[in-house]
């Protein structure tokens, strides 16, 4: 109920202005008839009324004033899943992936806002903070942002999953990245989008938590983005991340890298540690498109310091075609934007929207003193190596139907091998069709996606 009358809320916000500006347009007329006002009364009247507030539709309901000094702008997304894995072990599920509302806009000119709400939450049983930040753009090329937003840490998982080309992040981005953070940064695109930086402090804990020591996580990203401006066929971009940050234990869930597929199967799994580290990561990031051809990887390393240094690494590459010859939008800092689409699907021109084929192979790699009793610190638990893999690796392929610019049909079959070369490790780590102890090294998983956002 509260979810409902969060979104009846929301609506109102929206609808009411709309509803006010055309009760006022029918009360100049009626005065005008009556000749309470006259013709030029009239004009300028309206022309005041006009002044105070536009309300339109790109991309979201947007309202603003006619100086752009201030501005409100309602989005909102939702995306339906299906999932079917190859393993009766599993279960098949239909799921709410997403259910997104967010309110953005300026105000006084130099400050953005946003806040953004995830109603499917967890496993669709409560509501989530995403996005709640201020930020001041004063000075175009270092504004400043304060408040929870994405970590600027890789290209995938700093990007809107709107427009992902795959349903889910590869594994090593999900185990490495640490998506959305609270903190403060300074960013720009200067020398006309040449570059693009982000610079910040953050508490290092991820989406929705304080602090839990007195150590920050310190974070950079640069692109440099020689074809920014450009609407040429050709686009290219490179790019690199680096944070550094103190922890005084690992959370209870310990370090993590889990299969695409969201069922539930990790590949690696380490004991949690009540001993604190330091964390190095790393990151790589690149791109190349031609048209309607794309090219896309990033390599993620992350370092850990115990007393004993550690590290998991990994990337993928992907190439994606358009059928149809539409061509990606591209940002500044290098991320996928919204897909313009050359004929909407509409049976009735014979139009069939755009159609994209695309395919990812992306590989992880966990050193071997996470399975080593001591490996990590005098007295530190070893990995299980019959129960998880030091390295893997797994395709996705994926056929994407988009309908129009806002409403996509997503279908991606991904098949994940897990591999332990380990002296005493073992691949099968995973149980299949019901058996008691773990026999098999692959999952095969079909993902479908019906999504519409605005």
């Amino acid at each position: 109920m509260k979810k409902i009358l969060t979104a009846l809320a929301l609506a109102t916000m929206i609808l009411a202005p709309m509803e006010q500006a055309q009760a006022g347009d029918r009360l100049l007329e009626i005065l005008k008839g009556k000749g309470i006002i006259t013709e030029e009364q009239f004009q300028e009247l309206e022309k005041e009324a006009k002044k105070e507030v536009k309300v339109s539709y790109k991309d979201g309901f947007k309202m603003e004033s006619e100086d752009k000094e201030f501005s409100l702008k309602v989005n909102g997304r939702v995306q339906g899943d299906f999932r079917y894995f190859n393993d009766s072990e599993k279960n098949d599920t239909f799921d709410i992936r997403r259910a997104y509302l967010s309110a953005s806009g300026t105000l006084y000119k130099y400050y953005d806002y946003k806040v953004e709400v995830d109603f499917a939450g967890s496993n669709g049983t409560s509501s989530t903070i995403k996005d709640a930040y201020i930020n001041y753009k004063y000075f175009k090329d270092a504004q400043v942002k304060i408040g929870q937003f994405y970590f600027p840490f890789g290209n995938e998982v700093t990007a809107s999953d709107r427009f992902y080309v795959f349903l889910e992040s590869s594994s090593i981005v999900a185990a490495l990245a640490p998506g959305r953070d609270r903190g403060i940064e300074v960013h720009g695109s200067p020398m006309n989008g040449l570059i693009s930086y982000q610079v910040g402090i953050f508490n290092g804990s991820g989406e929705n938590r304080s602090e839990t020591n007195d150590d920050f996580e310190y974070a950079a990203r640069v692109v440099f983005h020689p074809t920014a401006g450009s609407e040429g066929p050709l686009q290219a971009w490179i790019g690199g991340s680096f944070a550094y940050g103190q922890e005084e234990s690992l959370s209870a869930g310990g370090i993590r890298v889990s299969t695409e597929s969201k069922s539930g199967n990790n590949y690696f799994s380490s004991a949690a540690a009540s001993h604190g580290y330091e964390r190095t990561r790393m990151g790589l990031e690149g791109a190349l498109q031609y048209g309607p051809a794309m090219l896309k990887g990033e390599f993620l390393r992350t370092e850990y310091d115990f007393e004993k240094k550690a590290d998991i690494e990994g990337g993928y590459i992907t190439a994606s075609w358009f059928l149809t010859g539409e061509q990606k939008n591209i940002s500044r800092d290098g991320h996928i934007e919204r897909q313009k689409v050359k004929k909407p699907f509409d049976p009735s021109k014979r139009q069939w929207g755009a159609w994209e084929l695309a395919v990812r192979y992306s590989w992880f790699e966990v050193d071997d003193k996470f399975f080593q009793a001591n490996g990590l610190y005098p007295g530190s638990p070893a990995a299980s190596a019959t129960a998880n893999a030091n390295e893997g690796d797994s395709w996705t392929a994926a056929i994407n139907w988009y309908l129009n610019s806002m409403t996509r049909v997503m279908v991606d079959w991904v098949h994940s091998e897990a591999s332990n070369d380990l002296s005493g490790g073992t691949s099968n780590i995973w149980k299949h069709d019901g058996d008691s102890v773990a026999d098999t090294d692959a999952e095969d998983a079909l993902l479908m996606r019906v999504q519409i956002d605005w």
